[in-house]
């Protein structure tokens, strides 16, 4: 051994010091194995010295170039391997409590059609309002009067929206104004409701067709129980 000190065995001691309770023992054994494997050279001073020197041989030069390479990647890769064993994993990230949402099993139906304009409480007739007749439901839960509110020129322009509200002697269920074309005053594409349970409905939705066949709307359906997610922005 000469006076300067080994770069191996610092190496060693180092990554014993560094690595103790952070590496693996298995990791620690393997690193030692590659620096006892390289070839002993000068410290980096006289490495620094015999390539500045221009009497030195290029195996020479090469040489300790190679062990300096050598013993500097086994340091930089047990000093990745603490790092990467040393951080802690991120926690995930809770997900969003999804409502509880069950469907009847039952599906539910009914018809009814056109009769006269709706009234306020005066006798005064309501604008844009009709109350429909002939009103039979499957469903006990719907079967009550049927008031019907769309736009005044429907019928000329064929494209209007509309908003069905059932009541019945319990509560309410309220529709959503929907879009819909007619293809001539009886007849008219099927669109879709969403209603909303009020009163002993509270808590309960309604999703059904609703389809306007030679002047009569046939309805079919089912009742939700819990609300309706948001949809995901991401």
């Amino acid at each position: 051994m000469s006076g300067h000190d080994d770069p191996t065995l610092r190496v060693r001691a180092w990554l014993r010091e560094e690595g103790r309770g952070e590496l693996p023992d298995r990791v620690l054994e393997q690193t030692f194995d590659i620096t006892r494997g390289a070839a002993q050279r000068h410290g980096p001073r006289g490495w620094l010295a015999s390539l500045r020197a221009s009497g030195g041989s290029t195996t020479r030069r090469k040489a300790n170039m190679f062990t300096f390479a050598t013993i500097s990647a086994v340091a930089v890769a047990a000093l990745l391997a603490t790092s990467v064993l040393v951080v802690d994993e991120p926690a995930p990230a809770p997900g969003a409590e999804l409502p509880d949402i069950t469907v009847e099993d039952e599906m539910f139906s009914g018809s009814f059609a056109y009769g006269d304009g709706c009234e306020d409480e005066a006798g005064d007739e309501i604008p844009n309002c009709w109350q429909q007749q002939g009103v039979t439901f499957d469903d006990p839960r719907f079967q009550g009067e049927v008031e019907m509110r769309a736009n005044a020129d429907y019928t000329d322009q064929g494209i209007y929206l509309n908003q069905f509200t059932i009541t019945t002697d319990d509560g309410a269920w309220v529709g959503e104004p929907v879009p819909g074309i007619l293809t001539n005053p009886d007849d008219g594409a099927p669109s879709i409701h969403l209603f909303t349970g009020e009163g002993a409905y509270d808590g309960l939705h309604a999703v059904a067709t609703v389809d306007l066949n030679y002047g009569a709307f046939v309805v079919e359906g089912y009742v939700v129980h819990g609300g309706f997610p948001q949809l995901s922005q991401e």
